[in-house]
């Protein structure tokens, strides 16, 4: 990364943390050289193709492995990656629990904050979307984060966090509409019937048109 930092620290009390108890090798692994290469504000400019080489020299990652790494990472909410101004960037969770830096030595950040409450509702609905779309698909490797993140964030601007939720929930659900919407970029382009759809009576089985007919033919 083209930003320096100072020399980082692996304390023995971060392999209590629970986060740590179930992550891979290879996860751990890219875990430290973020952290490495993290700001005195646990941050820092993301860059898939680093991690693809960086955190293990001597066996290169595909891309689709250094997504499902990335994927690993923010599960266990020890890494969070964004975007902003057009470019990727990463935070590191819980970074006071793991470096220790006199305050009066630390240097402020030029890596954008993640963005607050707006942010906490992206990731969240990014995180719903994805963790729904790998269950229905048996574990299938999905789109990169950053595309899916700026889709949900477009998506709020036009409404709510709540609404976005219910369309998510609707399409998770519905027969048809699992196999349409895959990512949030097709939930995207498909928000406004997705909408109407969620919003019509839902269809009577065979069952219950005949005990209409019945009920009709009784009165």
């Amino acid at each position: 990364m083209a930003h320096k930092t100072r020399p980082r620290m692996l304390y023995p009390g971060l392999f209590d943390s629970p986060k740590f108890l179930l992550l891979s090798d290879p996860a751990f692994r890219t875990w430290a050289w973020l952290l490495s290469h993290a700001d005195d504000e646990g941050r820092g400019p993301h860059h898939l193709a680093l991690i693809q080489t960086r955190p293990s020299p001597g066996s290169p990652r595909t891309r689709e492995e250094a997504v499902s790494i990335c994927k690993e990472l923010e599960d266990a909410e020890l890494v969070r990656f964004f975007s902003e101004a057009e470019r990727e960037w990463y935070s590191m969770h819980d970074w006071a629990d793991f470096q220790r830096i006199r305050p009066d030595r630390v240097k402020p950040s030029t890596v954008p904050e993640p963005n607050g409450d707006a942010g906490d509702d992206v990731e969240a609905l990014v995180l719903k979307l994805r963790r729904g779309v790998r269950e229905l698909d048996g574990g299938a490797l999905l789109r990169p984060l950053h595309r899916d993140t700026l889709a949900i964030g477009r998506l709020l601007q036009q409404t709510s966090p709540e609404e976005v939720g219910e369309l998510i929930d609707f399409a998770l659900a519905d027969e048809f509409w699992q196999g349409v919407i895959v990512d949030a970029g097709s939930l995207e382009r498909n928000a406004g019937k997705l909408r109407a759809a969620s919003r019509r009576p839902p269809a009577m089985s065979k069952t219950e048109r005949a005990a209409e007919e019945f009920l009709k033919g009784e009165q």
